[in-house]
C-alpha cells in the first residue's frame, strides 16, 4: 500500500508503533521506521519553524511515497486504533493518523 507522507508525518510514525511487543510486531516497527527515516541529505534543505512546535516549515517540507506492507499497515492501524480510543491522538500526529485510516479503508474497498 503506498502511503505519500511528509517530513512531520515521517518524523511522528513512530507514536503509531507499539512502544512494546513481541518480536515479529518490533521487527516490522523497525523495518518502518528504517524506509521512513528521514536522511542527512534531506536534513540539510528543511528549515525547522519554532513558532509551532519545532515543526518543519511548511516551504521547506516535501512529499515522498513509500510503499508499506500489509503486515506495516496492519501494525500501524492497530496501534492508531489503541490511541483513537485511548484519546491519546494530538494535533502533532492528527495529520498522520488521518493518512492511516485512510489507506485502511482504500485497503478494504479493493
Amino acid at each position: 500500500m503506498k502511503m505519500t507522507l511528509n517530513v512531520n508525518q515521517r518524523i511522528s510514525i513512530a507514536q503509531f508503533l507499539p512502544k512494546e511487543g513481541n518480536m515479529a510486531e518490533q521487527l516490522i516497527g523497525k523495518s518502518i521506521i528504517d524506509k521512513t527515516m528521514v536522511t542527512k541529505e534531506e536534513r540539510k534543505n528543511l528549515l525547522w519553524d519554532p513558532i509551532y512546535q519545532g515543526k518543519v516549515d511548511s516551504d521547506t517540507d516535501f512529499m515522498k511515497d513509500f510503499e508499506f506492507s500489509n503486515e506495516e499497515l496492519e501494525l500501524l492501524y492497530s496501534e492508531f486504533l489503541q490511541m483513537d480510543q485511548k484519546k491519546t491522538i494530538n494535533l502533532t500526529n492528527i495529520e498522520l493518523a488521518v493518512k492511516i485510516r485512510e489507506a485502511k479503508m482504500a485497503k478494504k474497498e479493493k
